[in-house]
């Protein structure tokens, strides 16, 4: 058994990526079925406009149904601010038995940023406005307009969601490397060029200063999304 420095075994980390049980396989089915026909329905939108999903008119007073993507939006925003807060908190807070949940959950971030902005390019019904519309219009509507705050929101956990697994995810496969998928060598080649351990320590102070950066953003950001 090889024990990582946090006290973590790396054999425990390691073991669900190295093999695929029937259950995964047939969750993996079901999952790719789903997204097989969300995008016949969205294909569908695509096409014939958001007319088709009658979200125009719902009830007595009419409402504003089509908000249910803007809702969900929203959602997969809460859930990426969660993420990166735990994971901001447990490296400002050098809590290092939980750095396991904090890779899963600026991963989880990842994920949640994903969804959130596909939310957006449903929503403005052709994903050419935002290369038309959105971008040209942000620097000059930002500070009023909910759209354009909602991309600053998504931009801005990402790019820092980004740099925390760009600087730190080289320490996980230099030291897990013999015992992860040769199938993703290509990849782990890219990620680990120019590695020396001698860069930890500087990469231990980056992070630490965005963790500090995030924590002191966050009631901005968690306000205006």
């Amino acid at each position: 058994m090889s024990v990582d420095v946090t006290g973590v075994d790396r054999d425990t980390l390691v073991r669900p990526i190295q093999s695929f049980s029937k259950r995964y396989l047939a969750a993996l089915a079901v999952g790719l079925g789903l997204i097989g026909v969300w995008l016949a329905f969205y294909l569908q939108q695509l096409q014939h406009g958001l007319i088709v999903t009658n979200l125009s008119d719902w009830g007595s007073g009419g409402g504003v149904p089509w908000g249910l993507y803007i809702g969900a939006f929203i959602w997969w925003v809460g859930i990426a601010h969660g993420g990166i807060i735990l994971s901001a908190a447990v490296r400002l807070l050098g809590m290092d038995t939980y750095q396991p949940v904090a890779r899963l959950a600026e991963l989880l971030t990842i994920a949640a940023l994903t969804c959130a902005g596909l939310f957006i390019l449903i929503h403005v019904g052709r994903p050419d406005r935002l290369v038309t519309s959105v971008i040209p219009a942000w620097p000059t509507r930002v500070q009023w307009s909910p759209l354009m705050w909602d991309v600053t929101v998504i931009t801005a956990y990402f790019v820092l969601t980004a740099t925390y697994l760009a600087l730190t995810i080289r320490y996980d496969i230099h030291r897990l490397r013999d015992r992860l998928p040769s199938l993703l060598d290509p990849l782990y080649n890219v990620l680990m060029i120019g590695y020396s351990e001698t860069e930890d320590e500087i990469v231990e102070r980056m992070v630490w200063w965005i963790a500090f950066a995030i924590i002191i953003m966050a009631p901005l950001l968690l306000h205006g999304g």
